[in-house]
């Protein structure tokens, strides 16, 4: 006998479950939800799947054709719900993973806003494809965690009373569905294992790329030290030489018997004899020019002896 609350998982997005009631097997396991009985099954599909009905009736046809061990209607119409949910899984797994190698590839030999973007939709699809997956072998792992839930699903023994399987409560006696339903079971760990060694991967490319953003930052980073410290230096060499310039006779008012200006400068000498720059000022920027490269290569080695230096 159904409850209203054991259809509702039939409606909209809901948590996956096999629920086994007294008459019904109630199969929610996305994107496929059916309510099996001992003499038929109705299936609901998501709105343009379709496709996934073609298959799936064929396999309803062919019921026990052959086999060798026959199995009742409620087990055919299980078996053939689990074989298109497998394919349809199987389907979106490998589209997944040709993706994610694909888009690997091109991150490894370099970075771009599509490719950043590419990976985030990825993600999200892999990661809502495991918890579908992990889901529904969650539901079928429940369903064998019990031997008692399992002897209820004999739909037809228990309609024509051939065997008193709650009764039994033996392990032999659910035998058949508990193999049926674990050849599944496997095959969603498979899948899962697939798509978090995807996920795994991706995770790493990522590392990978920060390690190489975070290189290039450093080396922005040393860069914007080196200049600045440059650009330190270079102001004191032209303090020292505009300090030098303003106070020492360099011949500029020789020529043609100008006199010097007079006034709010001193000058270290008369400029009736010299004729040129003098040697006063073209030590102090030579000199000045040469402390400016001995500190900057000083600053350097400093740097690079504290380890600041690499990048």
């Amino acid at each position: 006998e159904l409850h209203l609350r054991d259809i509702r998982c039939l409606q909209g997005v809901s948590e996956p479950a096999i629920l086994v009631r007294r008459n019904a097997i109630v199969v929610s396991l996305e994107p496929i939800k059916a309510i099996v009985t001992a003499d038929c099954s109705y299936v609901v599909i998501p709105e343009g799947a379709d496709a996934m009905l073609e298959p799936l009736l064929a396999r309803l046809r062919d019921g026990n054709k052959d086999k060798e061990v026959k199995m009742p209607f409620e087990f055919i119409a299980l078996e053939a719900l689990l074989v298109s949910l497998v394919n349809s899984h199987a389907e979106i797994v490998k589209r997944l993973l040709a993706e994610g190698r694909g888009l690997v590839r091109t991150l490894k030999g370099g970075i771009s806003n599509k490719a950043l973007n590419r990976i985030l939709g990825l993600k999200r699809a892999l990661e809502g494809s495991y918890e579908s997956i992990s889901g529904a072998y969650q539901a079928l792992e429940e369903v064998q965690a019990s031997d008692e839930v399992m002897s209820r699903m004999y739909l037809s023994d228990k309609k024509h009373g051939t065997r008193a399987r709650e009764e039994k409560g033996t392990h032999f006696g659910v035998m058949q569905i508990e193999l049926l339903l674990d050849a599944y079971a496997i095959d969603f760990v498979s899948m899962a294992k697939q798509l978090s060694l995807m996920s795994k991967e991706i995770e790493a490319t990522e590392g990978f790329l920060r390690f190489k953003l975070d290189k290039a930052r450093n080396r922005l980073i040393f860069l914007d030290v080196m200049f600045g410290m440059i650009a330190m230096w270079l102001g004191a060499n032209a303090l020292i030489a505009g300090y030098y310039g303003m106070n020492l006779p360099y011949g500029a008012y020789t020529d043609g018997g100008a006199d010097p200006p007079t006034g709010g400068t001193s000058y270290a000498g008369p400029f009736s004899d010299f004729d040129g720059p003098s040697f006063e000022f073209l030590w102090a920027s030579v000199g000045s020019s040469l402390a400016t490269v001995g500190g900057i290569v000083g600053t350097y080695l400093v740097m690079r002896s504290c380890g600041l230096s690499r990048v």
